[in-house]
């Protein structure tokens, strides 16, 4: 049997394949176009429809017949009732086939002897079935065309037309642009241009309506990939100046827009739910409720809002750590990283709370380092060992306990220690995280030991105290560099030797100043000084000596600067003010009684300020006006307690401030005015003030009586009658006020 390789194309063409067609096909294609091609039946020219039901009376293989041998049928009546489909062709049978001879078995076989019943029904049941048949015949359509099977080049154009709607129906975006492919080809002038050019703007309409359903469900990139597809020669319908790839490319940057929008206001929510501002993060989001995509309004929202719901707890979870983490201390560090382990794997946070615990871990182990620089090792590795694994920093952490328990025995200070230390050290490989530190204080160690030996021969050679043995131990340690790790304690060691060395020599010095210093002469206090003074600066005794020169300097200045203070003294005694100050501004500054000196003169001037104040007042009151009067208190108030003149002050300001009383009373007797002026100038802190005040009050009363009451206002509470007058009289007028 020979094999259409057409139909062996076409049957290996996926279900999906915009020109496979269905099969049975049963309706006609969209557009009104007939197809040109028709498939005819064996036994005529007759058209006949692919895929005639098999009657049900003929079974379809018979029982005793293997698949194998079942053959095809070889007659127009057998056709009809054989199963056929379009993708079967139709071959001449090189034999009658298993089905003839099992019907002509039935027929001729002694099982079965038909009646006359049976060929009245035979008879009634063949005339109507050719009946059937001859009206199936003329109204049978022809046969619907397999277009995955036609060759394009020689096709018509009314059959590319026909199955390019067939492939448009489909409203795939794949399926429009092969239907616009297969007859945009045709030429311009063509007489099924004008029916083409309607199809092609329709399928180009559904195509950018595919693009927009595309684009709704969330798929830009295929979206702008399907629209960009479009025919961009195709005017547009509702608007004749552009066309259809304009209004095309008008969408894509829609779309764009739309999604950038989209995209920003999902990355500003994002952005406040990692600051954890949840309410400010909701209120962005709900932006997604109007940019314009229903995947974004509906899809992306949604997983936002759970992405808000569930990242508020992990948030605060996470929050609270941090917050423990800030606070410090090792039961802090503990309680946060608790919390950041209970944010599972697809928590908003998680890879923060990774970060974090990692964190928490470094945390515990810079407070291990520096319980270990306190040399505390139990604290240390206590810390260390509690990081839990969740940290990521299991090597890290086994690293320092090894350098903890190794630098334990370089604390011991001697070789055995820091020998045995360095074996330890030695075994973190090349690949383990503290193999830098670890090679670094393997240096450090070896270097020690060279200047440990060093320390310990020159405390031997210190150890007998004399000045020779001393400098040996010195020279030694000055041979250990500053880039060593016991370069400190060597110095400090060298600077102890060095004042052991300065204090011997010089002592000698000191002792022999303080035996010349004990007989208090001041000559001998001169000598101890000198002696002294040999002692120079950055000497161990150096600030000893210091101490002891200026308390003897002291003391000469002391011895002579007494008699002069004296003598001052004794001038102010004498009321001799201005002399004793100049005797006593003998006394320089920087002098021991200098300040002593100063005390007396301030005393002394203030007295003698007092009295040129004092003076000048009873210069001032000597003419008695109320302003001469009142300068003169002013004067008198400036002398000082310490002056000892003060009680004459107060005397002289008591009977000035009366005096300037008595005036305004005189004055008071024909000129008020004054007089209150007058008792105004009497000063506040003087005896006769608060009677001034007294005065002025009344005076000033006096000046401006009270109102008389206007009674013609006040109205009566009861009508009055007028009294009886006497003939030609009047009633005298009440003066008295009326009671309210």
């Amino acid at each position: 049997m020979t094999r259409d390789p057409q139909r062996d194309s076409y049957e290996q063409r996926p279900a999906s394949d915009p020109y496979r067609q269905p099969t049975p096909q049963t309706s006609q294609p969209t557009g009104g176009v007939m197809p040109p091609d028709v498939r005819l039946s064996r036994h005529g020219n007759a058209p006949r429809r692919s895929g005639s039901p098999i009657p049900s009376s003929i079974p379809d293989k018979p029982p005793e017949t293997a698949s194998s041998d079942y053959g095809q049928p070889t007659s127009a009546i057998e056709m009809d009732l054989w199963p056929s489909s379009p993708a079967t062709p139709i071959v001449p049978a090189q034999d009658a086939g298993p089905r003839r001879r099992w019907v002509k078995e039935q027929l001729t076989s002694g099982r079965w002897q038909p009646g006359w019943r049976f060929w009245i029904t035979a008879s009634l049941v063949t005339t109507g079935g050719l009946t059937m048949l001859a009206l199936a015949m003329l109204l049978k359509l022809p046969a619907l065309p397999n277009c995955p099977r036609i060759f394009w080049p020689t096709a018509s154009a009314s059959l590319r037309l026909y199955c390019a709607q067939l492939a448009a129906s489909k409203q795939t975006a794949k399926d429009l642009l092969e239907a616009i492919e297969l007859v945009n080809s045709l030429p311009k002038d063509h007489p099924l241009r004008t029916e083409i050019n309607q199809n092609i703007r329709q399928w180009s309409l559904d195509l950018l309506k595919v693009a927009e359903d595309t684009f709704q469900k969330g798929n830009l990139s295929e979206a702008i990939a399907i629209a960009e597809q479009v025919p961009a020669e195709v005017p547009d319908p509702e608007d004749e100046t552009q066309t259809l790839g304009d209004v095309a490319q008008h969408q894509i940057q829609r779309w764009r827009r739309i999604w950038s929008d989209a995209e920003t206001i999902y990355a500003e929510a994002k952005a406040e739910l990692r600051k954890q501002n949840w309410r400010a993060g909701f209120r962005v989001a709900t932006g997604l409720l109007f940019v314009g995509n229903t995947y974004w309004e509906t899809v992306k929202y949604d997983e936002l809002n759970q992405t808000i719901q569930a990242a508020r707890e992990d948030g605060e979870k996470l929050a609270e750590a941090r917050s423990l983490a800030e606070a410090g201390g090792l039961d802090n560090l503990l309680k946060a990283i608790k919390l950041a382990q209970e944010l599972s794997a697809d928590s908003f946070y998680y890879q923060e709370a990774q970060t974090e615990l990692k964190n928490f871990g470094n945390q515990m182990l810079e407070l291990a380092q520096s319980a270990l620089d306190r040399q505390d090792l139990d604290q240390a590795l206590d810390i260390a060992r509690k990081i839990p694994a969740s940290a990521q920093l299991e090597q890290e952490k086994q690293d320092f306990i090894t350098l903890a328990q190794a630098q334990a025995d370089a604390w011991l200070g001697n070789t055995t220690g820091l020998e045995r230390a360095i074996a330890q050290v030695q075994k973190l490989r090349p690949d383990r995280p503290y193999y830098g530190k670890a090679q670094a204080l393997i240096s450090r160690w070896q270097r020690e030991i060279q200047d440990v030996i060093r320390l310990e021969r020159a405390e031997r050679y210190a150890q007998s105290g004399l000045i020779s043995d001393l400098n040996a131990a010195i020279a030694e340690l000055q041979g250990i560099p500053s880039d060593h790790p016991r370069w400190e304690q060597a110095q400090d060691n060298i600077r102890k030797w060095t004042r052991e060395i300065q204090t011997i020599q010089d002592r000698p010095y000191l002792e022999r100043a303080e035996q010349l210093a004990r007989s208090g002469e001041m000559a001998d206090l001169r000598a101890a000084i000198n002696e002294a003074s040999q002692i120079g600066p950055g000497r161990s005794l150096y600030d000893e000596a210091q101490d002891r020169i200026w308390t003897w300097t002291t003391a000469i200045q002391r011895l002579e600067d007494e008699p002069i203070l004296a003598q001052a003294r004794s001038l102010a005694n004498q009321g001799d003010l201005p002399r004793a100050i100049a005797i006593a501004n003998q006394i320089q500054s920087q002098r021991t009684l200098y300040e002593e000196a100063q005390a007396n003169i301030r005393d002394w001037q203030a007295t003698v300020e007092a009295r040129q104040n004092l003076q000048s007042a009873y210069q001032q009151a000597s003419v008695p006006t109320p302003a001469s009067l009142a300068a003169a208190i002013r004067t008198a108030d400036r002398v000082t307690e310490k002056s000892g003149l003060r009680a004459d002050a107060e005397q002289a300001i008591q009977q000035w401030s009366y005096q300037m009383l008595a005036i305004a009373d005189n004055r008071s007797g024909y000129d008020l005015a004054g007089a209150i002026a007058i008792a105004r100038q009497i000063p506040a802190n003087t005896p006769a003030y608060s009677e001034a005040q007294g005065r002025i009050q009344r005076w000033q009363s006096l000046l401006t009586p009270p109102p008389i009451p206007d009674f013609t206002s006040v109205p009566s509470p009861h009508p009055i009658s007028p009294p009886p007058t006497a003939a030609g009289g009047m009633v005298p007028t009440r003066t008295e006020p009326i009671e309210r």
